[in-house]
């Protein structure tokens, strides 16, 4: 396969004889791409679907496709806005009522973006997924497989979560970090997250003191900036985009955060300094298992331990109930779940129960769980070789 390989300056680089230039350090490999979209990229605050920037974004995607050989892959975001017009009185904060609208707009969204796609002559195919299709092993390889045989077909998967039937132990949360998820799942190591902002800042870009900043190395520290702002439309934030990014970057990922408002958002994101690179990572020798662990954990899920848990897993014994304070969210046993210490994520790792099942035995040592009528599949909640600690 060709790769296409950006150096430390721009340079031109010939695909099928065409030329493009390109952006300074970034890197794409085996000629693919995941294009992540937000809700507002493609619908407008009321809802409706914006033509004008779908139009542009999907033309885009062909000239891609079709100039420079590249596959593809479109994680789309806002099919519960895209229907929230045909509900009476919308509620969004109420379950039911979300997963309505997404069981209406998604055929919506898929339908405008169908039309798009045959100007141009080419062919989407749709899949669904929740966090238990990207979780399992046995699943996520079948997803693999079935996303890999549609792009060698030469179509254009568009991927969502399963926003008709998620509920909260099986939601992915949004779709940034599905499409991270994605991503490393079909080992496609570069990342166009389109957004409004145009890449991120070092606070709301409203501000006329918000600085852009440009380029952001896979360890460098985010601390001093605000990522609180978010969009009406979507779930996610600024802060879950840069927590799907950074789960990505130190596994050799280089992510585009860029705004779909440019002229030529992707184009741009490719070839000039429109908005911020996130690099990844060179030559990194981390373990599959540990590469895992990193893309499938659920954000703001997970359990607070006292200092006794966290001596313990620091000299790598296994995360016990007796040690959990508290219970944050909602999770299924298997699920990647955070480890917090003082507000602080010390941790990532595969739960053994469930947050309900977890819920009876928090704080008690196994011999007291013997004496009562409960029964766990093991003994650890989270056994030391699914346990993954935290660099600072």
């Amino acid at each position: 396969m060709y790769c296409l390989s950006f150096q430390v300056r721009i340079i031109w680089v010939s695909i099928n004889d065409m030329q493009i230039k390109l952006r300074k350090h970034l890197k794409i490999k085996e000629k693919c791409l995941v294009v992540k979209l937000s809700s507002l990229a493609l619908t407008k605050e009321s809802g409706k679907i914006d033509k004008k920037q779908l139009s542009n974004i999907f033309s885009e995607v062909s000239l891609l496709k079709k100039n420079y050989a590249l596959k593809i892959v479109v994680v789309c975001s806002g099919a519960v806005n895209a229907g929230k017009p045909y509900i009476k009185n919308f509620r969004p904060k109420e379950m039911s009522c979300l997963q309505a609208s997404a069981a209406i707009g998604q055929p919506i969204l898929l339908n405008a973006i169908e039309n798009e796609l045959k100007k141009h002559s080419l062919k989407l195919a749709q899949v669904l997924l929740t966090h238990e299709d990207l979780k399992s092993k046995k699943r996520s390889l079948n997803v693999r497989a079935t996303l890999m045989e549609l792009l060698e077909n030469n179509n254009i998967p568009i991927i969502n979560e399963n926003d008709g039937v998620s509920f909260d132990e099986i939601t992915v949360g949004d779709n940034d970090q599905l499409s991270a998820m994605v991503a490393h799942l079909l080992n496609i190591k570069t990342l166009i997250m389109l957004t409004g902002p145009n890449g991120l800042f070092t606070k709301d870009p409203k501000f006329e003191d918000a600085k852009h900043i440009s380029f952001v190395n896979y360890n460098q520290s985010l601390n001093e900036i605000n990522l609180m702002n978010k969009s009406s439309a979507g779930r996610g934030g600024m802060r879950t985009k840069v927590n799907a990014i950074r789960k990505l970057t130190p596994l050799g990922y280089d992510i585009i955060l860029a705004s779909f408002k440019n002229d030529s958002p992707l184009i741009a994101s490719l070839t000039s300094e429109s908005g911020t690179l996130f690099l990844g990572k060179k030559n990194d020798l981390s373990s599959h298992r540990n590469d895992w662990l990193r893309t499938r954990v659920k954000n703001d899920n997970g359990v607070k331990i006292d200092q006794g848990a966290l001596e313990a897993i620091l000299a790598n014994s296994s995360l016990l109930p007796v040690g959990i304070k508290s219970i944050l969210g909602k999770f299924n046993r298997g699920d990647c779940i955070e480890i917090i210490h003082k507000r602080k994520v010390v941790a990532i790792g595969l739960a053994e129960y469930s947050h309900r099942e977890l819920e009876k035995v928090k704080g008690l040592r196994f011999s007291e769980i013997q004496k009562s009528s409960t029964k766990l599949p093991s003994k650890s909640f989270i056994h030391k070789n699914n346990l993954l600690i935290k660099e600072d």
